[in-house]
């Protein structure tokens, strides 16, 4: 079998992180949003809609924005962990013989942080941003893996924690598995759904 990981949110908790250099974004242009409801807009959209929107809303150039969304950034990468039993998850599949991967909308970083918690040396091939394939869901960089490793799409799976990444998998004609947030309740059609990626272990 095949696993083609989300990031954020799926092996690694960087929400908190996430959030608070978007609140501090809103504070630096005088915004006022509540945090649940930027907490929820960006897990069933995205972070990067989220700053279109904020350009959009309030007429403020979208690059500025995004730059200084990128400064806030930069001081929050520490604050990240490793998601409960994603390492266990990913040994277990690695060890089985399966075939791993990531795929993030996630910049160079991605690298440090693999290393940091000890996974990288379970994945084939990590793909970010910098890869400059199409945003989720387009399926542009999915079916890139899939070519390139001559991958059966039956046997392929999409692990991920939100619509977009279930939509890209619908999108790529693979498998997709949402990891369920337990503080929002995500309506989305899912080849299956799991609480905690120790479940992985199951399929």
């Amino acid at each position: 079998m095949n696993y083609i990981w989300d990031l954020d949110g799926t092996l690694i908790d960087s929400y908190d992180g996430i959030l608070k250099s978007l609140m501090d974004l809103l504070d630096y242009f005088n915004l006022k949003m509540k945090k649940d409801d930027v907490y929820k807009y960006i897990i069933k959209n995205s972070v990067h809609d989220f700053l279109i929107n904020l350009s959009n809303d309030y007429f403020i150039d979208l690059l500025k924005i995004q730059n200084k969304y990128a400064e806030f950034r930069l001081e929050t990468q520490n604050l990240v962990s490793l998601n409960s039993n994603a390492y266990e998850a990913l040994k277990y599949l690695y060890d089985k013989g399966n075939n791993l991967f990531v795929f993030t909308h996630k910049g160079l970083s991605t690298y440090d942080i693999l290393k940091r918690f000890n996974i990288d040396k379970f994945f084939k091939e990590i793909i970010t941003s910098n890869n400059n394939f199409k945003r989720k869901p387009d399926p542009e960089a999915i079916n890139y893996i899939i070519n390139k490793y001559n991958l059966k799409k039956e046997d392929t799976f999409y692990i991920g924690d939100r619509p977009i990444d279930m939509l890209c998998a619908k999108n790529a004609n693979i498998k997709g598995i949402l990891l369920k947030n337990d503080l929002i309740d995500l309506e989305i059609d899912a080849y299956k759904k799991i609480n905690n990626l120790i479940e992985l272990k199951e399929e």
